[in-house]
């Protein structure tokens, strides 16, 4: 398994307000996504939203690079952005990198730490 990068893709309308929200760190990258389609066409398809953060920690051990991964999600979640994460170890992270917010159930106040794993894994059935 490799934690020597990660993709979060934002669904947020512009890379400033993005870059503005997170800490300065040398190991992120804020870009536009070659990928996207307008934020209001993008939905839930999260490899099409505009914003697109890469984290190249390099070699930092994989718990540090899990903790900043956490860290960013987290961060961009709490100012209102939708953010899925897209590395080979999503599995290590809150709602599974973030795809298991997007499928919840409507109404429901999230999930905690053993609710993310369940909902995660089935994302995966």
């Amino acid at each position: 398994m490799s934690y020597e990068f990660c993709k979060i893709y934002v669904r947020a309308d512009s890379v400033d307000v993005v870059r503005r929200v997170l800490p300065a760190e040398s190991s992120l990258d804020v870009l536009r996504n070659d990928d996207r389609l307008p934020l209001e066409r993008s939905g839930d398809d999260f490899v099409r939203w505009p914003v697109l953060v890469e984290a190249e920690p390099g070699d930092e051990d994989p718990a540090t690079v899990v903790r900043l991964v956490t860290r960013v999600l987290e961060i961009l979640w709490r100012h209102g952005y939708e953010a899925v994460a897209s590395c080979d170890f999503e599995d290590e992270l809150p709602y599974a990198g973030g795809i298991a917010r997007l499928r919840r159930p409507p109404g429901s106040q999230g999930a905690g730490r053993g609710e993310w794993r369940r909902a995660a894994q089935q994302c995966r059935e």
